[in-house]
């Protein structure tokens, strides 16, 4: 096998970097690794081992590099003890980057050390002859389905009225998706064929997959591909059918790969270094309102009647959309007190210094909530969130909705129909716009304070939500 990775594409690259293909950038001439996770390759091992991820297997492997360099350099720290090492131990790995990681496992592989499978089609062309001499339509139909799914299609044409077969089948080969409306009352109606076929499904193959491909002639892709179907018009089709409202997004590994997450675990991290060593000193130096949110994002558990132990929810993975509102409130109050101040960040001062002082000034406060990202820049928080739904549809065209909650069919044709309403089990979970619309009190409230930045954020806040 060529072990060149200038030959790899970028889903084989991602099973030796532990990652998804879209979340690695390439050079594209040379191929070389540019990103990976939206990551700095220069960043260095000592400034991202304190933010280390068990959930994501990128972060696993990094952990059997740092294992390596450990032994290599008898360190002698102990592995298991990472998340309590301080920075008289984590010093030995400022001269280790990200990019030096990623070519340890290149070369791993390379080596022999690492085996990956390459992508082959799931599905293959079947010759079985099912009976169906009327219509040899239906034989092809059921070669094109996956192996298991195809034997349970049969046992429900062969208890259907066969007319009704010969009738719906293929359609639609010639339509668009958006044809799927035609037939909502009948996909709802138990009993009929097309309920039948729309509620059939195997590990791999959701409900409304085979229904898909039984109207519109299309493929089914199984786990073979970052769709569901393939239509006759050349469509890629993402198909979901949640039994409530909103549907778990994507299929990357979870939540920890996105990059906004990123910022909210650095966020609560700084904001619990803060209040457990610096308590008084933060309380005296920001308004009660901030101080409020920054005690809610460090703690572990509530702390008073009706607060929120935000950090907790997020080493969960478990965010409801109004700790997701909180959170971005905080960026925004924080950015509006700060908006004026002066400083001079350098993050390894922040982890060197601050944090091991008695006592800190407002310059050094400030210092430390100026190196959150979104801090700085409030609305790239919601910005950067937008983007991770937008690179979902780099794979595909159309999310095509059967929910079964209204007994409803939403086809969402963009990343601008839908939005994320809260972040459970570890993964994403989206809404339709249709269905839960934003009212984007914050994003109106930062635009009023632009116009008057001496007016205070929270009580503007506040005086929006009483007119909704």
């Amino acid at each position: 096998m060529n072990k060149d990775i200038k030959h790899l594409s970028l889903d084989e690259l991602s099973k030796i970097l532990g990652t998804t293909g879209n979340n690695i950038k390439r050079d594209p001439i040379y191929k070389d690794i540019i990103k990976v996770n939206k990551q700095n390759p220069q960043t260095t091992l000592f400034s991202y081992i304190p933010f280390i991820s068990k959930r994501k297997k990128h972060d696993r492997l990094l952990i059997d590099y740092i294992n390596d360099i450990n032994y290599i350099n008898i360190l002698d720290l102990d592995i298991e003890e990472m998340d309590n090492w301080c920075d008289e131990d984590l010093l030995p790995f400022k001269e280790y980057t990200l990019y030096d990681f990623w070519h340890y496992l290149i070369n791993l592989y390379e080596s022999g050390y690492i085996e990956i499978s390459l992508k082959t089609e799931t599905i293959k062309e079947k010759n079985i002859d099912w009976g169906f001499d009327d219509d040899p339509s239906i034989n092809v139909f059921l070669n094109k389905l996956p192996s298991e799914i195809d034997v349970k299609t049969k046992m429900i044409f062969d208890t259907s009225d066969m007319s009704d077969v010969y009738s719906f089948i293929g359609i639609e080969e010639d339509s668009p998706i958006e044809n799927i409306y035609n037939y909502q009352d009948l996909i709802y109606q138990p009993g009929h064929l097309l309920n039948k076929l729309f509620n059939v499904k195997i590990e791999g193959v959701g409900k409304g997959e085979v229904l898909c491909a039984f109207l519109f002639s299309g493929r089914i892709n199984g786990v073979s591909d970052n769709y569901d179907l393939l239509t006759n018009q050349g469509e890629k089709i993402e198909i979901k059918s949640p039994n409530k409202s909103s549907f778990r997004f994507g299929t990357k590994a979870g939540v920890g790969n996105y990059n906004f997450y990123k910022n909210i675990e650095y966020t609560c991290k700084m904001a619990k270094q803060l209040i457990e060593k610096h308590n008084n000193d933060i309380k005296n130096s920001v308004s009660d309102d901030l101080y409020t949110l920054l005690k809610m994002l460090s703690s572990d558990k509530e702390f008073r009647e009706n607060s929120i132990a935000i950090f907790s929810r997020v080493n969960s993975a478990e965010i409801s959309s109004s700790i997701l509102e909180l959170i971005d409130l905080f960026y925004h109050i924080a950015h509006t007190e700060l908006h004026d101040s002066e400083f001079d960040l350098q993050k390894d001062f922040i982890y060197e210094d601050v944090f091991n002082k008695k006592y800190i000034t407002n310059s050094d406060i400030y210092n430390v909530l100026k190196s959150i990202e979104y801090v700085e820049n409030p609305e790239k928080f919601k910005i950067d969130i937008d983007e991770e739904i937008k690179s979902f549809f780099n794979n595909i065209d159309k999310i095509l909705l059967f929910n079964e909650f209204d007994k409803e069919i939403y086809l969402y044709n963009s990343h601008k129909d839908i939005s994320v309403q809260c972040i459970s089990q570890g993964g994403l979970k989206v809404i339709g716009k249709n269905i839960f619309k934003d009212n984007n009190n914050i994003k109106e409230t930062f635009e009023k304070w632009k116009k008057n930045k001496e007016l205070n954020f929270y009580e503007l806040y506040k005086n929006t939500l009483l007119k909704c």
